[in-house]
């Protein structure tokens, strides 16, 4: 009996030690674990800190600098960046703000932004400002420092200077113009939209660089085909309907006068409008689209009408015309239009016949 219950006695310890060990492990991992996330809450807190703390410096300076401020993440930029260029651009704000204020003699740097600008090249004209008004360039600061080179034929006498400024002058003028004019189509052809614009399907397309070890490439492929046109300018062209479409625009583009079109393009070539053809074509068809028939008959009719209304025009023997005069030509104005139609509904029916040579015109 003794040997049992020193036998239950040493289990019972053995279980209560193990437990105790359990427990002991339980209680170290616990601590562990909240030892991490108060080290962890510790870091955040502090990441969550220096955050905000840049967020404030960085709308401070956006307030003082009268700046929209945008939330920065980690897809868009770094806040520490951001400020330090924010602080570089207010202090160089700040400088030239300070320097105007407390600038008093401000009309004496009138003269030298005119310094500036008559010795700069302009873009357009490719000349200074003070070349163009007194044929020769403005000795600058440096040039009183460092000297300027001698020209040819310095030392002249009056005339000969006189007449070699007046040719210079002349030339640089011409050459100014050229390139006014020059810089002025330019301009026209991106920004001006109300321009006339060529009427385009089969068109070619300029800048492809030549591919390597084909020198005699031309920069023009083509032809593409324009699908649609967004604007007068830009224009959606497509070279075959397996290649994705590019939009380009109309200074690259030229016209297709080529005799081999793609062939999913189904060229719709319009009748050729010369005097024979148009004397054929019904009047139906053609409209009223030949502007030099429709100006035509309104000044022959305000030429009537000045004729015959105008005061003391009986001296030229002009009279006035009643109302129901004009309307007597109505009856042959509309026979004369059928017989027309007739006659050209008989030339095409019969284009060899007697009757479309008697009535060629």
């Amino acid at each position: 009996m003794k040997s049992d219950d020193r036998r239950m006695n040493d289990d019972d310890r053995r279980t209560v030690r193990r437990q105790n060990d359990d427990d002991t492990r339980t209680v170290r991992r616990q601590k562990g674990e909240r030892k991490s996330d108060d080290r962890k809450g510790r870091q955040n807190r502090n990441d969550d800190d220096n955050r905000d703390g840049a967020d404030r410096r960085h709308q401070k300076i956006c307030e003082s600098q009268q700046v929209i401020n945008t939330r920065l993440n980690e897809f868009s930029g770094r806040i520490d960046d951001v400020e330090q260029q924010m602080e570089q651009v207010g202090i160089k704000v700040n400088r030239i703000e300070k320097e105007f204020q407390n600038n008093k003699d401000w009309d004496k740097l009138v003269s030298l932004f005119l310094l500036t600008y008559r010795s700069s090249q302009h873009e357009s004209t490719t000349y200074t400002p003070s070349m163009l008004t007194s044929g020769r360039e403005m000795k600058l600061p440096t040039d009183l420092i460092l000297g300027r080179p001698l020209e040819e034929n310095q030392e002249r006498f009056l005339p000969g200077f006189l007449e070699d400024l007046q040719e210079r002058m002349d030339r640089i003028h011409r050459f100014a113009r050229e390139q006014l004019k020059i810089h002025s189509d330019k301009m026209n052809q991106h920004l001006d939209t109300h321009q006339q614009r060529l009427r385009l399907s089969l068109v070619m397309q300029y800048g492809c660089t030549p591919q390597k070890g084909r020198k005699e490439k031309s920069n023009w492929e083509g032809p593409y085909t324009i699908i649609k046109k967004i604007n007068d300018l830009v224009y959606r062209i497509q070279l075959s309907p397996r290649i994705k479409p590019k939009v380009v625009h109309l200074e690259r583009l030229a016209k297709y006068t080529g005799h081999n079109p793609p062939k999913w393009f189904v060229v719709e070539d319009p009748p050729p409008w010369n005097e024979d053809s148009y004397s054929q074509v019904s009047s139906f068809f053609t409209g009223m689209g030949n502007m030099v028939l429709n100006v035509s008959l309104i000044v022959e009719t305000v030429v009537a009408c000045m004729l015959s209304y105008l005061p003391h025009m009986n001296y030229l023997k002009f009279y006035p015309i009643l109302f129901r005069w004009w309307c007597y030509s109505f009856p042959f104005a509309i026979m004369i239009f059928l017989f027309d139609e007739a006659r050209k509904w008989h030339i095409r029916k019969f284009p060899n016949s007697w009757y479309r040579k008697e009535t060629y015109y």
